[in-house]
């Protein structure tokens, strides 16, 4: 038996607000603004849920092998290995549908921020610098030409001129571009989905961690006792329960059988 921090007590640290702590903890680290409000917001993807459950369904399962007192030591080890290797495939597959979904959505939030039909601004804005770029910018905000603007913002992101891309954020008189445009810092946060990921990384799982405890052992037992002393009682009483009957096949009663006729 082992007497140490199981494998189910690592998880239970790890679970629920201490995950998101551990995540807000990593980001923090690499110098990004409001971790907080990253982890919040990547928490509403339906892969990140996913990964949060899987973790969970892991922890449930090792807890079953530990509580089975009645399994081999052989068979509790392929137990935790046979668990231990689902979780590990389903996380990674669930990584990957979480970098499906958050490059989808980023797609949809540049479409909002960029994505302009007027090609012949685009071309007329391409060979401009910085200064010139804030220029249109203003003239566009002047006078009201918003796809001047988003055209604008399109050339300056090409060009990296990410304070362009901001200011132009700001004169844009749409809900839509300034909401687009806070989501997206959020999305592509450096690190972000490798702490999500890391997150609820299910743990190695030791054999020595897949032993009952001796409260695992002690409530079996008492378990076992009590389901001894139910039965018994109720045989005294003469109110068998399903698991006391007698099911020894016996002879088939024959009914409505016309003896004259032959069988």
């Amino acid at each position: 038996m082992s007497e140490g921090k199981s494998v189910v007590a690592q998880i239970d640290e790890q679970s629920g607000e201490q995950s998101k702590l551990r995540a807000v903890g990593a980001l923090r680290r690499t110098g990004v603004d409001d971790p907080e409000g990253i982890v919040e917001y990547l928490g509403q993807f339906d892969a990140t849920r996913d990964l949060a459950a899987n973790q969970e369904s892991f922890t449930n399962e090792i807890k079953r092998i530990r509580q089975n007192v009645d399994l081999s030591d052989s068979e509790r080890l392929q137990a935790g290995r046979s668990a231990a290797e689902q979780a590990r495939q389903r996380h990674e597959e669930l990584a990957v549908e979480l970098s499906r979904q958050t490059t989808r959505r980023a797609e949809k939030l540049d479409k909002t921020l960029y994505h302009t039909s007027d090609t012949t601004t685009l071309n007329q804005l391409a060979d401009l610098d910085r200064n010139q770029l804030d220029a249109r910018a203003e003239i566009a905000r002047g006078s009201g030409n918003t796809e001047m603007l988003r055209a604008v913002r399109s050339v300056a992101r090409t060009k990296g001129f990410d304070d362009v891309v901001a200011k132009t954020v700001g004169m844009d008189p749409s809900e839509d571009v300034a909401g687009a445009f806070l989501e997206g810092q959020k999305l592509r946060s450096a690190g972000a989905l490798d702490a999500i990921v890391s997150t609820y990384q299910p743990p190695p799982v030791k054999a020595e961690q897949l032993q009952p405890s001796s409260a695992d052992i002690e409530e079996h037992a008492r378990y076992v006792k009590d389901s001894q002393e139910r039965s018994a009682d109720r045989i005294m009483q003469g109110k068998p329960g399903l698991t006391d009957r007698d099911f020894t096949p016996r002879p088939r009663r024959q009914v409505g059988r016309d003896k004259s006729r032959p069988s």
